[in-house]
């Protein structure tokens, strides 16, 4: 079987969703722009080997042998265990602390870093709980949660304009930059992570003196978001592609 063969027939298998969950030949040959010959010949291997049924109505869906697959997940660690590659790929090209932080009711919490190699850096430690919408990892969560945004806004009126201008660049650029948060003279670019509900509940951070940071900007971006790009889609997110800025970016 070729590559071509393989990625013809999981974007077969991804057409199928939770509000989609049975697709016609014909639905699936308009989404896929592939002929009818091609996609039956994968649906018919794909019925074959258990992980696609016919129904009554001439249609396609999803077999149960699929759940077998996601049972070999781990669910619990998944994210964490995806995103540590990553982290040390990022912290080794920039040279400063990378952290991954994750929301858990009202607190933001620190699950997983790579510490730099500079004498002068910011500590951060695993289980470490700072506010939830504080800081460049704060205006990440918010930005892509309008609910959460739409509630801290009612809290916090006075930092409503402040607010949606960085929740406006957090959507167009893909990060956010802080400075001054912990301590005094540093600071921060975090940018989002989404899992396989596409969920922005995670998030990778680059963090150290403002005067590296800063200086560096450019160049930490360039590692941060291929980065954070490649952690979402191994969770199986589908929406990032879809973002800017990360829709322009190679995979």
């Amino acid at each position: 079987m070729s590559i071509r063969s393989i990625e013809r027939a999981l974007s077969v298998l991804d057409c199928f969703e939770p509000d989609r969950p049975s697709q016609s030949l014909s639905e699936i040959c308009s989404r896929l722009k592939l002929p009818k010959t091609t996609v039956f010949r994968i649906l018919q291997a794909l019925v074959d080997y258990g992980y696609v049924i016919n129904t009554a109505d001439l249609k396609f869906e999803l077999s149960l042998k699929v759940l077998r697959l996601a049972d070999s997940v781990r669910i619990d660690s998944d994210m964490v265990r995806l995103a540590r590659p990553y982290l040390e790929e990022i912290a080794e090209a920039t040279g400063e602390t990378v952290a991954l932080s994750w929301i858990n009711g009202d607190d933001r919490i620190i699950v997983d870093t790579v510490e730099c190699k500079h004498q002068l850096q910011l500590v951060l430690k695993r289980g470490e709980r700072n506010p939830r919408y504080t800081a460049a990892t704060g205006i990440v969560f918010l930005a892509y949660d309008p609910e959460a945004l739409e509630a801290y806004l009612k809290t916090h009126p006075e930092n409503a304009e402040t607010m949606h201008s960085a929740v406006a660049e957090v959507l167009e650029k893909g990060y956010a930059a802080t400075t001054d948060f912990r301590v005094k003279g540093s600071a921060g670019i975090a940018a989002p992570l989404f899992d396989m509900k596409d969920r922005c509940i995670y998030s990778i951070g680059v963090y150290g003196p403002a005067s590296r940071i800063v200086s560096n900007r450019d160049a930490i971006i360039a590692h941060l978001l291929p980065g954070a790009l490649k952690v979402s889609q191994l969770a199986g997110s589908r929406l990032v592609n879809r973002l800017p800025p990360f829709a322009a970016l190679k995979p």
